[in-house]
């Protein structure tokens, strides 16, 4: 079928994406309600692809998973993200930079590394964005690998906490620097009465542990 030929076409030049410079990243920042600035951005990867035009990344990060590219993809991320730091900080901005990294990655003893060497780089400034269910398979290693990139110098994001188990056990023993409240939540607080209750209880709890709160999502008055 015509989707399943655009699909093969997908992973084969996916593999061929950055040799071929068609992968870009662009930022979105993060904001200090209380001072309005910009304190920090996340990386994010499209790919301008010659004739499909700008693919968003729900359409070829699971399939770079499948193919075994992810790892490849998310290095060339990292490079890309600290080149673009310097020219920050060339400029007179200097912004805190984060990288999301697949569950698939976090016990890939040759990723952490090169991670920890980009932490290592003079002037990086920046992050991992790690989901819960990124230490599911195999957490003893992610917490040992999460403590590694820490003491390198990385900063650690829990991503989309509460769009999946909210776990208690596991947010103890994540040791994060920052906790992202998934955009579910964010985004109905003018129109629920229960999520105001529990983003506030879940800031209240992530500042207990020592951890930075982003909401993401912030795009009305209400949730402001």
């Amino acid at each position: 079928t015509q989707a399943a030929e655009r699909r093969i076409d997908l992973e084969v030049r996916l593999r061929r994406a950055i040799e071929l410079n068609e992968l870009r990243v662009y930022f979105q920042p993060q904001i200090d309600i209380a001072s309005n600035r910009i304190i920090g951005a996340e990386a994010l990867v499209r790919w301008d692809h010659p004739y499909q035009g700008m693919i968003m990344p729900d359409r070829f990060i699971e399939q770079s998973e499948l193919s075994g590219s992810i790892g490849q993809l998310t290095l060339w991320t990292f490079q890309q993200a600290i080149l673009d730091q310097r020219a920050m900080l060339a400029s007179g901005r200097h912004v805190r930079l984060f990288v999301n990294l697949s569950a698939q990655l976090l016990t890939d003893e040759m990723i952490v590394q090169a991670l920890c060497n980009f932490a290592n780089e003079p002037g990086a400034d920046i992050g991992v964005e790690v989901t819960e269910r990124s230490v599911i398979a195999d957490p003893t290693v992610a917490f040992s690998n999460i403590r590694r990139l820490r003491a390198a110098g990385m900063r650690i994001a829990i991503d989309d906490y509460g769009s999946g188990l909210s776990s208690l056990t596991y947010l103890k023993q994540i040791e994060a620097d920052e906790l992202k409240i998934d955009k579910s939540f964010v985004m109905s607080l003018g129109t629920s009465h229960r999520d105001p209750l529990i983003v506030r209880s879940t800031i209240d709890l992530a500042h207990a542990l020592g951890m930075e709160v982003t909401a993401e999502g912030v795009e009305t008055p209400a949730a402001h």
